[in-house]
């Protein structure tokens, strides 16, 4: 028996004996050492992780605006209609095509764009690929310096610890088991889960494996978000396509990076890395960078991942999820 460290009873972790506040979950100590011996006892359980603020709901995003011109009118006549209807005290926390969605005012999807890839959007990834060079000088140091230290929030699915909470208005489409977090949206055309991950600069990993698609369905992960409003980076299941939208505080969603041939399969494991500092973003899609955008219109700290179907329900598995904040980096 190891008579130098101490399991958690709040997280099952091993800590040092003399610890006086778990590492991993927050939970406090008393420590008395009493003729040579130190002996613990729980002062304080760690606190319950806070709602999260204005969580924003991600659509994939859209096609070039000539293709879809009419459907973006539409879409925005349905976005005003539901927010005048769920302005008040609905609790769900990522549900709808605009970004102001809070666990008390959260719209629901509306309309549905075209997402076919475009030559356009083909010739825009092409350009900022050619400055892939650039692009690392501000990606790759990051990750380099992530190498070092160990993620802020981990999560394997391996052990059912709880550490990995959800916030969305379908309960039911948030499952563990069998070493994966198992998202369906059947009865919801978005759910959406997130742990203890929440920093405005940041590296964001995971993997997902789909297992069944509606047309035009996504895996996205929203960021940057509060009530101002944020961004996301959704990745299409259906077609080869990836973009990164903003949801401003007033108005439509629209995309300000996009492109195709993101390498997204639904036959196989695909990993995602987003990293944003400052007023810099870079995305990568099975460890090939895909994407660069410097913007400055979102400050939040809000961070999560999710399934977007609007024409039929997706299921989907996510595996080894990561998060380093960049601010208050683990040694």
């Amino acid at each position: 028996m190891n008579t130098t460290t101490k399991k958690c009873p709040m997280c099952a972790e091993q800590i040092p004996l003399e610890a006086k506040v778990c590492e991993y979950c927050g939970t406090k100590f008393e420590v008395i050492v009493k003729e040579g011996k130190a002996t613990s006892r729980v002062l304080e359980e760690p606190s319950v992780p806070p709602s999260p603020p204005a969580q924003p709901v991600s659509p994939p995003m859209p096609a070039p605006k000539h293709i879809t011109q009419w459907v973006w009118i539409a879409g925005g006549l349905g976005v005003l209609l539901i927010l005048a209807l769920v302005g008040g005290g609905i609790m769900m926390a990522q549900t709808g095509l605009p970004f102001l969605s809070t666990p008390t005012n959260t719209p629901r999807p509306t309309a549905t764009p075209n997402y076919a890839t475009t030559q356009q959007a083909r010739d825009q990834q092409a350009t900022t690929i050619a400055q892939n060079a650039w692009v690392q000088d501000f990606a790759q140091p990051i990750l380099d310096e992530i190498a070092k230290h160990r993620p802020n929030f981990e999560d394997d699915f391996s052990v059912m610890s709880g550490r990995f909470v959800h916030w969305n208005d379908s309960t039911e489409g948030v499952t563990f088991g069998e070493g994966v977090m198992h998202l369906d949206t059947t009865g919801a055309s978005w759910v959406a889960a997130s742990g203890s991950i929440s920093s405005t600069d940041f590296v964001l990993k995971y993997e997902f494996l789909p297992n069944t698609i509606g047309s035009n369905s996504a895996i996205c992960s929203n960021f940057r978000s509060d009530d101002s409003g944020g961004y996301n980076f959704c990745v299409n299941l259906s077609d080869e396509w990836w973009g990164m939208g903003n949801f401003p505080p007033s108005g439509d969603y629209y995309a300000i990076l996009e492109g195709g041939e993101s390498g997204v399969s639904t036959s196989h494991t695909t990993r995602i890395t987003i990293i944003a500092k400052d007023d810099e973003f870079a995305f990568y899609v099975n460890d090939r960078f895909v994407g660069y955008k410097q913007d400055n219109s979102h400050h939040g700290s809000w961070v999560d991942i999710g399934v977007y179907a609007p024409n039929g329900p997706a299921e989907v598995d996510f595996d080894n999820v990561k998060f380093w904040d960049l601010n208050n980096l683990k040694p």
